[in-house]
């Protein structure tokens, strides 16, 4: 017996198929701010890091970024960092960083989306050579001194960014870096 074609079931079977794409329609506000950086997820939440539609705690999730407890290298999600508003970094291109693990099974989301500053870390670009942070993001800007004793410097959350510059806070205090980077297993250059 034939197969009869059902054009309202291919039609309702598309819809559906958009259905979450249109739901996922991530904002842009004109207030964001333009940051060129890159960083990872430091959210070991078993369930992923939430990735929102717009910067903030109550937008929809339009992804979940999840964590890899057992890679030998690289366990956190990488993406560039677009822009930041109030707290909130937008996120684009997630995916495990090339060290040799296995990648994931289901693809990563490849768009973009809103993840809390206080989630993000990242390597310094000129790795742990940094001499100090800056009071504000130019060169010129006054050097706070880093401390003798601390050998790495660790990116504990993403506090604001301009363009290259991130505004972080770290083991040797708060304030601005040139370049965040995405490496999780050697330095930035």
């Amino acid at each position: 017996m034939p197969t009869t074609f059902r054009p309202t079931f291919v039609a309702a079977f598309l819809i559906a198929a958009a259905a979450p794409a249109l739901a996922a329609t991530v904002e842009t506000p004109a207030s964001a701010v333009s940051c060129d950086l890159e960083g990872w997820s430091r959210d070991k939440d078993p369930n992923g890091l939430n990735v929102r539609a717009a910067p903030n705690g109550s937008a929809p999730v339009v992804a979940r970024l999840p964590w890899r407890p057992k890679a030998e290298n690289g366990s956190f999600v990488e993406f560039k960092i677009l822009g930041f508003k109030d707290g909130w970094a937008l996120i684009s291109g997630a995916n495990y960083g090339d060290y040799g693990d296995p990648p994931p099974a289901t693809p990563l989301y490849s768009g973009k989306g809103w993840v809390h500053g206080s989630l993000i870390g990242g390597q310094l670009v000129g790795g742990q050579n940094v001499v100090g942070l800056n009071s504000e993001p130019k060169d010129s800007a006054d050097r706070l001194p880093r401390p003798g004793a601390v050998e790495e410097v660790e990116v504990k959350a993403l506090l604001d960014c301009r363009g290259p510059w991130a505004k972080i806070d770290s083991n040797i205090g708060v304030g601005w870096v040139y370049g965040l980077c995405s490496n999780q297993v050697t330095t930035c250059n």
